[in-house]
């Protein structure tokens, strides 16, 4: 769940202890859910190079509900949907409600976090996400090493994300930055930065007055997140993305020139419900309930 950090210090108590080595896994378990609030706020600026010619904002809270389909051996198989419960968009200093439609997505890592796939399941005959942003599918997981870590121990990796422009080449970062307390959960706190640079859709070379825009798309991320290693699960990030790429309009407007988009996005995601358990206990539960009354 897969991610700047405002009102951090109000819901995060530092707690120091002593450093020891351990490794770090998900534990999910078959017919798990497990349901979490994103907040994003962002904006959109267009123009050439540096300069704004256009730009707009937006805001919204997205509630993702993650369904543990299967684990075999290390891989895990989750469900996600997501659907918007509020949007506005602000452009030429005008704010609307907006609305995106809910989306399912099957996504397949492994159990120490290494992203391996997400195929979209609907809205049917929606295209799969394409540009600088597919990369951040990287960040389902946080992609712990198959070795002990210490607080301070750093590592990286490059992970392959697929996707509708093709397969793209995500350098990650990670460092293990110790052991906190997180709205009283005793947790194991990460840092991760990601970097990725995707082909252009046009390969003509940029004329000399568009030498600043970007011939690549490109993103970079830094997130923060909290993990609670006894439920194997991540209860909370925080961090922002940027996204560049390139614009071509030569079919709308010839003389348009090169331009660029460049989008921020400061995103937070708390985990709202679900636990370490499977489906069976969660059945258990309810029916002592039923019992009960």
């Amino acid at each position: 769940m897969k991610r700047l950090w405002i009102g951090l210090a109000a819901a995060v108590a530092w707690v120091p202890v002593a450093a020891s080595a351990e490794q770090f896994r998900y534990r999910y378990r078959p017919g798990q859910v497990l349901r979490a609030r994103t907040t994003l706020a962002g904006a959109t600026t267009i123009g050439p190079g540096r300069r704004e010619m256009g730009k707009g904002q937006f805001r919204s809270v997205v509630l993702q509900t993650m369904r543990v389909r299967s684990v075999e051996g290390d891989v895990v198989t989750l469900e996600v949907a997501e659907n918007m419960v509020s949007g506005t968009a602000t452009t030429l200093g005008q704010t609307e409600p907006y609305r995106q439609p809910a989306t399912t997505s099957v996504v397949k890592m492994t159990l120490r976090g290494r992203f391996i796939s997400r195929s979209l399941l609907k809205p049917v005959g929606e295209a799969p996400q394409s540009g600088p942003l597919q990369a951040a599918d990287a960040l389902h997981g946080l992609n712990f090493p198959a070795r002990d870590l210490k607080p301070g121990d750093a590592w990286e990796d490059t992970v392959m994300v697929p996707g509708a422009a093709g397969t793209q080449q995500v350098r990650l970062r990670s460092r293990y930055l110790g052991r906190a307390t997180f709205r009283g959960r005793a947790c194991a706190r990460f840092s991760t930065t990601l970097r990725t640079e995707t082909a252009s859709e046009t390969h003509a070379p940029a004329p000399p007055e568009a030498a600043s825009v970007p011939e690549h798309g490109r993103l970079t991320a830094t997130m923060i997140t909290y993990f609670d290693p006894a439920a194997g699960v991540e209860v909370y990030s925080a961090g922002s993305l940027v996204a560049t790429a390139p614009l071509d309009l030569s079919d709308v407007s010839p003389g348009a020139g090169s331009l660029s988009s460049i989008t921020r996005i400061d995103t937070t995601q708390t985990l709202v419900s679900g636990t370490g358990k499977g489906a069976g206990a969660r059945t258990r539960r309810r029916g002592g309930r039923r019992r009960r009354r």
